[in-house]
């Protein structure tokens, strides 16, 4: 349940991101604090394809384990996808 919810958060952070690029200038030496976000995001990801495959390992919600990991798997195209539609979307 944690990588849906997380990979729902990270495609949104990364539309948002791909907005906010195309109206940074290149002088901006500030991180925003979506990067904190971002990188957050991505750990949880990872803590819950771990515990995905712990699960499918035991064999206790193996069928919400398998759910888990793939769909913690696609977090990452969705996300750079998500941000290359944001960042086409304000040209």
């Amino acid at each position: 349940m944690i990588t849906i919810t997380i990979t729902i958060m990270l495609s949104l952070l990364g539309f948002w991101l791909g907005v906010l690029t195309t109206s940074a200038s290149v002088t901006d030496q500030a991180l925003p604090p979506e990067y904190a976000l971002l990188a957050a995001g991505f750990v949880l990801v990872i803590i819950g394809m771990v515990l995905a495959v712990v699960a499918i390992a035991t064999r206790r919600g193996r069928v919400t384990g398998i759910i888990g990991l793939v769909v913690g798997l696609l977090s990452y195209p969705l996300f750079a996808t998500a941000g290359l539609l944001g960042y086409l979307t304000t040209q």
